[in-house]
This record gives C-alpha cells, sequence and structure tokens, in this order.
C-alpha cells in the first residue's frame, strides 16, 4: 500500500491539497444554495407557492439560482484557484 503511494506521488508529484479544498467547498457551497433553492421553492407548507402560483416560474428561479451560484464560484477566487471544476472526479482525473 504505502508503495502505491510512493509512485503515485512520484509520477504526478505534490499533492494539491489547497486546489482540492477549494472544490470541496465550492461543490458544498453549491449544493446548499441549490437544495436550499429547492426547498424554499417546492417545499410543502412554504409560503412560496403562495406568492408565485405558478410551478414553472419558480423552477425557473431555482435553475438561475443554479446557474449563477455555478458562474460566482468559477469567477471567485476559489473558481481561480481550483480551475473552476466543480466536478471532482474531472479535476482529479486531470
Amino acid at each position: 500500500m504505502v508503495q502505491g503511494v510512493k509512485q503515485i506521488l512520484s509520477r504526478y508529484g505534490r499533492l494539491h491539497w489547497s486546489e482540492y479544498g477549494a472544490k470541496f467547498l465550492g461543490t458544498a457551497c453549491n449544493l446548499f444554495v441549490v437544495l436550499n433553492a429547492v426547498i424554499f421553492n417546492f417545499g410543502k407548507g412554504l409560503s412560496m407557492k403562495a406568492f408565485i402560483p405558478d410551478k414553472g416560474t419558480r423552477l425557473l428561479i431555482t435553475a438561475l439560482l443554479f446557474a449563477g451560484g455555478g458562474s460566482l464560484f468559477a469567477i471567485s477566487p476559489l473558481g481561480k484557484l481550483s480551475g473552476s471544476h466543480l466536478n471532482l472526479s474531472v479535476s482529479i482525473n486531470n
């Protein structure tokens, strides 16, 4: 096991913990924003349905929050550090 880790480290150099942390934080923030938007817009017993009765409009608001959150992460300092990849499997395979 240790020999395998040494081979990986010798092949790829050092591990980039700050970049991995930035990717993790960006993914966590994006999930937080999107899940809260979905719960706020479509949760039972919440008053958003009274404010915006059309389900399509609420879905559009949720999609815009998702796209806006991802775009804001991409232009933030964390996005520049991590290469703006929110999908960790893409980042680790690079």
